[in-house]
């Protein structure tokens, strides 16, 4: 059980690291995006099959509610998984074991644009209510 919890802990810290990289390049002007046509809901599924056997060893329920004939997004698939293998994965990590979590996907309007949305939700204990200001500042 230790050398589990350490190994989770050695991925977690690489996965943290990995963010970081990403922030900075960012902030440089250095990223490299490598933008192709996407299908949001195949990345969702990815992730899915990705988490599929943490997922069953917590005993999670997971509902997937992915709109049907979404347009192809135009984007860089890498860092559209991270970014959703950050959210969906805390929510894996994050909910007690026989917890619920719900993906979704569809279309919005968003001040005039029509954008592809992913949802996540789970039941687990979430952000606390006086660090929510915090989540979007820089480390």
């Amino acid at each position: 059980k230790s050398a589990e919890s350490a190994y989770e802990g050695i991925v977690s810290l690489g996965f943290q690291l990995d963010q970081l990289m990403v922030a900075l390049e960012i902030e440089e002007q250095k990223a490299v995006f490598k933008k192709e046509k996407i299908d949001l809901n195949d990345l969702i599924n990815n992730f899915v099959k990705s988490a599929a056997e943490k997922i069953k060893s917590k005993d999670l329920k997971l509902s997937l509610n992915l709109s049907k004939n979404l347009p192809l997004v135009f984007c860089d698939r890498e860092k559209i998984m991270k970014v959703l293998g950050a959210v969906a994965g805390n929510a894996v990590t994050c909910t007690p074991s026989g917890g619920e979590i719900i993906i979704a996907s569809g279309e919005k309007n968003i001040s005039g644009k029509n954008c592809l949305v992913v949802s996540v939700a789970d039941n687990g204990l979430g952000i606390r209510e006086e660090e929510r200001d915090d989540i979007f500042e820089k480390f």
